[in-house]
């Protein structure tokens, strides 16, 4: 995969002679929403002559994607951050932590403040790095974790799993 050839989500709706010039040069151009690639062009589509901007791209809707898979080195970050949060405080705090709430009023635990914002960077890390399914999925098959979380992950990783965008 080439750098060169992938542009912020931005570029969609400003001058997009820069996306041209690549797809002339690369014949495709990936187009980055977050941290994360999230569409991939290979043609200019028509433009809208008064506006001069790109048509924004549709997310496709009707086949719902799988997270790609994690390299050995990305699997291992994943584990330790994990650890550092704490598999149950993960799972009871997921949404909060989703949402980047503020960790020293929702983490009713006895953590210290230091703990708490800890624990908060590390799961703001794994959302940033789009590694929650993967998390969760983690969470699911491990043998040594509570049931009760483990059944909670899995709802989560279920109500979750057709939001993921291709």
């Amino acid at each position: 995969m080439s750098f060169e050839n992938m542009v912020p989500f931005s570029c969609l709706t400003e001058d997009f002679t820069r996306i041209e010039q690549l797809l002339r040069t690369y014949q495709e151009v990936i187009i980055i929403r977050g941290d994360q690639p999230r569409y991939r062009l290979t043609e200019i589509p028509a433009a809208d002559s008064a506006a001069g901007t790109l048509p924004l791209p549709t997310e496709a809707e009707d086949e719902p994607s799988r997270p790609r898979r994690l390299s050995v080195q990305e699997k291992t970050v994943l584990r330790r951050k994990l650890d550092s949060i704490g598999k149950s405080v993960f799972v009871r705090y997921y949404q909060q932590f989703q949402n980047r709430e503020d960790p020293l009023i929702f983490m009713e635990e006895d953590f210290t403040e230091q703990s708490k914002r800890a624990r908060a960077s590390c799961a703001a890390y794994l959302f940033r790095m789009g590694w929650e399914h993967h998390a969760l999925q983690y969470i699911v098959d491990s043998g040594r974790t509570a049931p009760a979380v483990r059944a909670r992950a899995q709802e989560l990783l279920s109500s979750t799993q057709s939001l993921i965008i291709p």
